[in-house]
Protein backbone atom coordinates (compact mmCIF):
# COMPACT_ATOMS: atom_id res chain seq x y z
CA UNK A 1 0.00 0.00 0.00
CA UNK A 2 1.50 3.57 -0.01
CA UNK A 3 2.89 5.29 2.12
CA UNK A 4 0.04 8.18 2.46
CA UNK A 5 -2.33 5.30 2.97
CA UNK A 6 -3.43 5.12 7.16
CA UNK A 7 -5.34 1.66 8.14
CA UNK A 8 -6.21 0.31 11.55
CA UNK A 9 -7.56 -2.71 12.60
CA UNK A 10 -10.66 -1.52 14.62
CA UNK A 11 -12.46 -5.39 15.65
CA UNK A 12 -11.38 -8.65 15.21
CA UNK A 13 -14.23 -11.14 16.63
CA UNK A 14 -13.64 -15.37 15.25
CA UNK A 15 -16.41 -17.55 15.01
CA UNK A 16 -17.63 -20.54 16.19
CA UNK A 17 -15.29 -23.54 15.12
CA UNK A 18 -16.83 -25.97 12.23
CA UNK A 19 -13.86 -28.68 12.84
CA UNK A 20 -16.12 -30.85 14.90
CA UNK A 21 -19.20 -30.42 13.03
CA UNK A 22 -21.68 -27.62 12.76
CA UNK A 23 -21.91 -25.37 16.03
CA UNK A 24 -24.83 -24.65 17.49
CA UNK A 25 -27.51 -22.17 16.60
CA UNK A 26 -27.09 -20.27 19.55
CA UNK A 27 -23.44 -19.98 18.94
CA UNK A 28 -24.20 -19.27 14.83
CA UNK A 29 -26.49 -16.92 15.69
CA UNK A 30 -23.83 -14.97 18.34
CA UNK A 31 -21.82 -14.78 15.64
CA UNK A 32 -23.39 -13.03 13.10
CA UNK A 33 -25.01 -10.72 15.61
CA UNK A 34 -21.95 -8.62 15.00
CA UNK A 35 -22.25 -7.85 11.43
CA UNK A 36 -23.29 -4.49 10.40
CA UNK A 37 -24.62 -4.75 7.04
CA UNK A 38 -27.23 -6.76 5.35
CA UNK A 39 -24.48 -8.09 2.64
CA UNK A 40 -22.53 -9.98 5.49
CA UNK A 41 -25.74 -11.56 6.57
CA UNK A 42 -26.59 -12.40 3.21
CA UNK A 43 -23.10 -14.02 2.65
CA UNK A 44 -22.80 -16.08 6.16
CA UNK A 45 -26.55 -17.26 5.58
CA UNK A 46 -25.76 -18.69 2.18
CA UNK A 47 -22.51 -19.95 2.93
CA UNK A 48 -24.18 -21.78 6.27
CA UNK A 49 -26.64 -23.29 3.77
CA UNK A 50 -24.00 -25.08 1.71
CA UNK A 51 -22.55 -26.35 5.00
CA UNK A 52 -23.36 -29.97 5.88
CA UNK A 53 -23.44 -31.46 9.06
CA UNK A 54 -20.53 -32.06 9.76
CA UNK A 55 -18.05 -29.92 7.28
CA UNK A 56 -17.87 -26.31 5.72
CA UNK A 57 -18.63 -26.07 1.66
CA UNK A 58 -16.44 -26.82 -1.09
CA UNK A 59 -15.88 -24.54 -3.94
CA UNK A 60 -17.75 -26.16 -5.92
CA UNK A 61 -20.59 -25.93 -3.11
CA UNK A 62 -20.49 -22.03 -4.17
CA UNK A 63 -22.38 -20.60 -6.94
CA UNK A 64 -21.88 -17.08 -7.87
CA UNK A 65 -25.26 -16.72 -9.20
CA UNK A 66 -26.93 -17.64 -6.49
CA UNK A 67 -25.58 -14.62 -5.11
CA UNK A 68 -25.69 -11.83 -7.99
CA UNK A 69 -26.28 -9.07 -5.81
CA UNK A 70 -22.78 -9.58 -3.93
CA UNK A 71 -20.79 -10.35 -6.88
CA UNK A 72 -19.03 -6.30 -6.77
CA UNK A 73 -17.90 -7.01 -3.31
CA UNK A 74 -16.71 -10.90 -2.81
CA UNK A 75 -12.99 -12.38 -3.10
CA UNK A 76 -12.26 -15.82 -3.12
CA UNK A 77 -8.64 -17.16 -2.54
CA UNK A 78 -6.16 -19.91 -1.68
CA UNK A 79 -4.04 -20.31 0.95
CA UNK A 80 -0.20 -20.30 0.55
CA UNK A 81 0.81 -21.52 3.55
CA UNK A 82 4.74 -21.25 2.59
CA UNK A 83 3.86 -17.91 2.40
CA UNK A 84 1.66 -17.62 5.12
CA UNK A 85 -0.79 -15.42 2.85
CA UNK A 86 -3.63 -16.00 0.10
CA UNK A 87 -3.32 -15.72 -3.47
CA UNK A 88 -6.13 -13.99 -4.64
CA UNK A 89 -8.54 -15.78 -7.12
CA UNK A 90 -11.69 -13.63 -8.01
CA UNK A 91 -11.83 -9.76 -6.88
CA UNK A 92 -14.86 -8.15 -7.00
CA UNK A 93 -15.09 -4.86 -8.77
CA UNK A 94 -15.77 -2.62 -5.57
CA UNK A 95 -12.54 -3.99 -3.95
CA UNK A 96 -10.82 -3.89 -7.13
CA UNK A 97 -11.22 0.12 -7.41
CA UNK A 98 -10.53 0.53 -3.71
CA UNK A 99 -7.20 -1.18 -4.42
CA UNK A 100 -4.23 0.76 -5.72
CA UNK A 101 -2.87 -2.47 -7.93
CA UNK A 102 -4.52 -4.82 -9.53
CA UNK A 103 -5.36 -7.65 -6.91
CA UNK A 104 -6.36 -10.64 -8.71
CA UNK A 105 -3.59 -13.13 -8.75
CA UNK A 106 -1.42 -11.24 -6.62
CA UNK A 107 -0.74 -12.45 -2.70
CA UNK A 108 -2.97 -10.54 -0.25
CA UNK A 109 0.24 -9.34 1.68
CA UNK A 110 1.59 -7.38 -1.13
CA UNK A 111 -1.97 -5.29 -1.97
CA UNK A 112 -3.27 -4.77 1.93
CA UNK A 113 -1.71 -2.37 4.35
CA UNK A 114 0.70 -4.14 6.54
CA UNK A 115 -1.40 -3.82 9.88
CA UNK A 116 -4.35 -5.26 8.32
CA UNK A 117 -1.98 -8.48 7.26
CA UNK A 118 -0.10 -9.12 10.77
CA UNK A 119 -3.98 -9.00 12.14
CA UNK A 120 -5.22 -11.59 9.66
CA UNK A 121 -2.57 -13.84 10.16
CA UNK A 122 -3.06 -14.24 13.91
CA UNK A 123 -6.53 -15.44 12.43
CA UNK A 124 -4.67 -18.07 10.18
CA UNK A 125 -4.94 -20.89 13.12
CA UNK A 126 -8.50 -20.14 13.71
CA UNK A 127 -9.76 -20.23 9.83
CA UNK A 128 -7.70 -22.66 8.33
CA UNK A 129 -7.56 -25.47 11.15
CA UNK A 130 -10.41 -24.65 13.32
CA UNK A 131 -12.65 -23.53 10.51
CA UNK A 132 -13.62 -20.75 11.94
CA UNK A 133 -15.36 -18.04 10.01
CA UNK A 134 -13.46 -14.85 10.99
CA UNK A 135 -15.29 -11.03 11.15
CA UNK A 136 -13.15 -7.81 10.57
CA UNK A 137 -14.03 -4.31 11.07
CA UNK A 138 -11.13 -2.41 9.12
CA UNK A 139 -10.41 1.58 8.82
CA UNK A 140 -8.62 3.45 5.82
CA UNK A 141 -7.22 6.31 5.20
CA UNK A 142 -5.83 6.82 1.46
CA UNK A 143 -3.77 9.83 0.65
CA UNK A 144 -4.78 12.03 3.89
CA UNK A 145 -8.48 11.78 2.98
CA UNK A 146 -11.18 10.71 5.97
CA UNK A 147 -11.22 7.10 6.95
CA UNK A 148 -13.09 4.99 5.91
CA UNK A 149 -14.24 1.70 7.61
CA UNK A 150 -15.22 -1.35 6.54
CA UNK A 151 -16.47 -4.39 7.05
CA UNK A 152 -15.28 -7.76 6.21
CA UNK A 153 -16.71 -11.28 6.87
CA UNK A 154 -14.02 -14.71 5.35
CA UNK A 155 -15.22 -17.47 5.39
CA UNK A 156 -13.78 -20.97 5.08
CA UNK A 157 -14.09 -23.26 1.79
CA UNK A 158 -12.59 -26.56 1.23
CA UNK A 159 -10.72 -28.03 -1.93
CA UNK A 160 -11.90 -30.97 -2.91
CA UNK A 161 -11.07 -32.99 0.44
CA UNK A 162 -11.23 -32.44 4.42
CA UNK A 163 -8.96 -30.01 4.32
CA UNK A 164 -9.54 -25.82 4.40
CA UNK A 165 -7.38 -24.37 1.66
CA UNK A 166 -9.77 -21.52 0.55
CA UNK A 167 -12.00 -18.66 1.71
CA UNK A 168 -14.78 -16.57 0.17
CA UNK A 169 -14.97 -13.26 2.07
CA UNK A 170 -16.71 -9.92 1.56
CA UNK A 171 -15.73 -6.18 2.06
CA UNK A 172 -18.00 -3.49 2.33
CA UNK A 173 -17.89 -0.20 3.17
CA UNK A 174 -19.34 0.87 6.57
CA UNK A 175 -19.08 4.32 7.31
CA UNK A 176 -17.11 7.93 6.55
CA UNK A 177 -15.14 9.28 9.05
CA UNK A 178 -13.82 12.90 8.88
CA UNK A 179 -10.13 12.88 9.38
CA UNK A 180 -8.04 13.88 12.57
Amino acid sequence: MDQDTKSSVVEVISGPSFSQGRPSRQALDSFSAHFRNGCSRQLFHYWLSKCDAQNIPCRPDIQPVQMKSLLSKLTLWDYVPEKETARLRLVGTELDHMLPVKPQGRLLADVVPEDWMAVMRTQRHAFYKKRCPVYFILSLAPFGRAHVQYELLCLPLRKIGPETAMGIGLLDRLALQKAA
